[in-house]
């Protein structure tokens, strides 16, 4: 099984390098050849001999002569002159990978001994033939996007269910390979590969921490909520992960506003009522991918997304986490008065001691401003703060008093 893939694998590399290549030399020779005659006043359809195409030599023909009569080369046959040549070879060359290579051939005798093997683990138990057969399984796939679509769920059962992490790891970096060459086939499975990011194995976590930093910074995968699962990465007890997460933000950061067009689902996911993050990793994850943003722009946009977020935030775990993002960011004038403008959506939340202390860290921050207009607006905005959280104590210490009132007078009531 093993030697079956591996010549799969290299028929493929062979009808898409040697065979493209030997395609397009040929074609470079003829319309080079061409143009000399017509330089020197020959007919382009009278080559000198030497050069023969494919229709000649299949038609036993002597190379160069061509009479009038004669059939159209294979060459005129598929146009292959001018700009359209490249992307016509290229789809003949396709075509043979889908019908002669993992059509018809002889590779397709070994289809389903290999896909007995990989769908029986119970009786094929040898840890060597299963991760051979999955192995030969991913290389026939990436011939044929036939086969490919046909055993694509196969696969990924595969990755998810076998007790071998040898044979994960394996399918985690195979799942990458059909993405680069496949990518409409697997972007529906692309929730399947960040799943793997939570695998018991650090082998195949790490293997799919790789593949995906490959695939997002190659734009061959969209940069979705699932990103989350790859900030979580940041915590990951293997070190070698956390540094390599840290390093794809980091490259992240550099492609535009990719990184500050994901941060508010990053902070929806990592603050899930459901599945929270633990505090302290919250934080550390937050502060690291913030220092990222560094436009006045982004940062300015950011803090009124945020602000907005108070209003849907339904937990104080939530409002904790928005007002800690908030007090990372490196604010500017304009920063100071979109959070101004925005008060309404977070002065009722002042009463919670963690969120008014960032807002206070805040405003801290925010007295380095030189300009009067700017500093009366910091100080007001200070007052204001100040006030809402005054209140809101009062209001929390007159509630817990009558809550013990009522309590003691249902004590002493006694039945008649």
């Amino acid at each position: 099984l093993f030697c079956a893939g591996h010549v799969a694998q290299w028929t493929l590399v062979h009808v898409e390098v040697s065979v493209l290549r030997e395609i397009k030399r040929r074609r470079n020779l003829q319309e080079k050849e061409g143009s000399q005659q017509n330089s020197k006043g020959g007919s382009a359809e009278d080559p000198p001999g030497g050069l023969s195409t494919v229709g000649e030599r299949v038609a036993g023909k002597t190379p160069g002569k061509k009479g009038p009569t004669d059939p159209p080369s294979i060459e005129d046959e598929l146009g292959l002159a001018g700009a359209a040549a490249d992307d016509v070879e290229a789809d003949l060359v396709r075509k043979v990978c889908e019908y002669e290579v993992g059509g018809a051939g002889l590779l397709s005798w070994f289809e389903p001994i290999i896909v007995a093997v990989v769908t029986n683990p119970s009786k094929f138990s040898c840890p060597t033939l299963q991760a051979s057969a999955s192995l030969t399984l991913a290389k026939f796939m990436l011939i044929s996007s036939t086969l490919c679509d046909r055993y694509l769920q196969l696969l990924f059962t595969i990755l998810e269910k076998s007790a071998h992490p040898s044979i994960r790891a394996n399918m985690i970096i195979a799942a990458g390979d059909l993405t680069f060459r496949f990518p409409n086939l697997i972007e529906p499975w692309t929730p399947h590969l960040y799943a793997r990011l939570r695998d018991d194995s650090p082998t195949v976590r790490k293997n799919t921490l790789v593949v995906l930093t490959h695939l997002i910074l190659n734009d061959m995968v969209k940069v979705k909520g699932q990103i989350s699962e790859l900030a979580l990465c940041l915590e990951d007890q293997e070190q070698q992960i956390a540094d390599h997460a840290r390093l794809f933000f980091h490259e992240l950061s550099k492609k535009g506003n990719a990184l500050y067009n994901v941060i508010p689902d990053i902070i929806s996911h990592l603050s899930d009522p459901q599945h929270p993050t633990p505090l302290e990793g919250f934080g550390r994850i937050m502060k690291y991918i913030l220092t990222f943003i560094q436009k006045d722009r982004q940062c300015e946009s950011l803090v009124e997304k945020l602000c907005h977020r108070f209003r849907a935030a339904r937990t104080e775990r939530q409002w904790h986490d928005l007002a800690h993002c908030l007090s990372q960011l490196s604010f500017t004038e304009r920063c100071v008065r979109k959070l101004q403008e925005n008060l309404s959506c977070y002065l009722d939340k002042m009463a919670d001691r963690e969120v008014f202390a960032a807002f206070t860290s805040i405003i801290n921050k925010s007295k380095k401003f030189t300009k009067p207009d700017v500093k009366s607006m910091v100080e007001e905005l200070e007052r204001k703060l100040q006030e809402a959280n005054r209140k809101g104590l009062e209001e929390v210490e007159n509630a817990a008093a009558s809550s013990q009132q009522g309590e003691g007078e249902g004590q002493g009531k006694q039945p008649a």
